[in-house]
């Protein structure tokens, strides 16, 4: 009988409409800032991408150059530089992917802190 109570009063806590509007209005907070940090690097991202291919596309061209062989400082240069914007960008997609990601593993733990203040724990 006293455990049917308390059963029933966390309940209600837990899964009563004020809770689940607290929750939802959270949830939906997170969601909204989610979706403004997406929209930026969606155009960042679009740009980094076309950089990459055209880099990629410059690379291939070097390395044809070679082949035909017009090897020289230059070439070289052209090479190692190519290549290292080639890294640099594919880091900075792969660090917006990862920032999303990160966005996502956060959404359990704010849930579980509002359901921690909704009870009074610490």
């Amino acid at each position: 009988m006293v455990e049917q109570r308390l059963v029933a009063a966390i309940r209600e806590q837990l899964f009563g409409p004020e809770a689940i509007a607290y929750i939802t209005q959270r949830v939906n907070d997170g969601l909204r800032r989610l979706a403004r940090m997406q929209q930026f690097e969606g155009s960042d991202r679009v740009r980094v991408e076309q950089e990459l291919a055209h880099a990629t596309q410059e690379l291939g061209q070097i390395r044809d150059a070679i082949r035909a062989g017009l090897l020289s400082d230059l070439t070289r240069e052209m090479l190692q530089e190519t290549e290292a914007r080639i890294r640099d960008l594919r880091a900075r997609l792969d660090a917006t992917s990862r920032a999303r990601i990160q966005a996502f593993q956060v959404l359990p733990r704010m849930i579980e802190r509002q359901l921690d203040d909704l009870q009074g724990g610490p």
